[in-house]
C-alpha cells in the first residue's frame, strides 16, 4: 500500500513538472517574439529626379521602403509626406506602409519653375528627400519690361525697346522669336530677336531725320501684342 502511494506520488510529481516546463517554454516563445522597429525610409526606384511642367503632377507616384535594421520591411508605419521647397503639394500629409514596406503619394510641382524639394519622415525622425524640376509652361503672353513712350532726338536711335515672354504663371520663356514692325517710318535693327534665358527679347529704333511719331509692335504668334511709342523731335 505504500509503495503503491508512493508511485502515484511520483507519476504526479513528474507530469506536473512535465505541465510547468511546457507553460515555461510557451511564456519563452511568445516573449521571445521581437516586433521589428522602423528606422530606416529610401526611395524607390524611378521616384527622384522626375521634371514636370510647372503646376502639374509628377507622371510617377513618390515611393519610399521603410525597413529595420535588419532591411526587413515594416508594415504599417506611417510616412509624413512635407513639400520642402518649390511650392508645390502632395495629395496627402500622411500614408501608410504596406505588406512589403512600400509607402506612396502623388505629388505636383509648384508654379515657379525650378527645383522642387518633397521630405518624406517616419516616427523615429528618419528622413529621405525626392527632387524634381518643374519646367516653364506653354507661352501665354508678351509684356512691355523697357523702352516704352520714348522721345529722342530726330535722326537718332532708340533706347532698346524690351519684351518678356513667359508662360501663364510669369515663368520666363527661352528661344521664344518675336517679331518686330514699325510704322511712321524709321528703321529697326533687325525684323526678329530671341527671347534670352530671362525671356527678355528686344532690338532698337534709328529714327528719320525729321522729327515724327512712331508705333513700335512686338508679337509671337496669336498673343496679343506689346506696343511702344516713340516721339522723335
Amino acid at each position: 500500500m505504500y509503495h503503491g502511494t508512493k508511485r502515484h506520488s511520483t507519476f504526479a510529481m513528474v507530469a506536473a513538472a512535465t505541465t510547468m516546463l511546457a507553460a515555461a517554454a510557451c511564456t519563452s516563445d511568445t516573449t521571445n517574439v521581437v516586433t521589428p522597429v522602423a528606422s530606416s525610409i529610401a526611395l524607390n526606384t524611378g521616384s527622384d529626379a522626375q521634371t514636370s511642367v510647372v503646376g502639374t503632377a509628377l507622371g510617377q507616384a513618390i515611393a519610399v521602403r521603410v525597413t529595420d535594421g535588419n532591411g526587413t520591411a515594416v508594415p504599417g508605419t506611417t510616412v509624413t509626406w512635407t513639400v520642402a521647397s518649390g511650392g508645390g503639394t502632395a495629395d496627402a500629409a500622411t500614408s501608410t506602409a504596406d505588406a512589403t514596406g512600400n509607402a506612396t503619394v502623388h505629388w505636383t510641382v509648384g508654379t515657379v519653375a525650378g527645383d522642387n524639394t518633397l521630405t518624406a519622415t517616419i516616427p523615429g525622425g528618419q528622413t529621405v528627400t525626392a527632387h524634381a524640376t518643374a519646367t516653364a509652361g506653354p507661352l501665354s503672353a508678351i509684356t512691355i519690361v523697357s523702352g516704352n513712350t520714348q522721345t529722342v532726338a530726330a535722326g537718332g536711335v532708340t533706347a532698346p525697346f524690351v519684351v518678356m515672354v513667359a508662360d501663364q504663371y510669369g515663368n520666363a520663356l527661352t528661344g521664344t522669336t518675336v517679331t518686330w514692325t514699325v510704322t511712321g517710318g524709321g528703321t529697326l535693327s533687325a525684323p526678329t530677336s530671341d527671347s534670352d534665358a530671362s525671356g527678355k527679347a528686344q532690338l532698337t529704333l534709328t529714327t528719320d531725320a525729321a522729327p515724327a511719331t512712331y508705333t513700335v509692335t512686338a508679337t509671337v504668334g496669336t498673343l496679343a501684342p506689346a506696343i511702344f511709342t516713340v516721339t522723335a523731335n
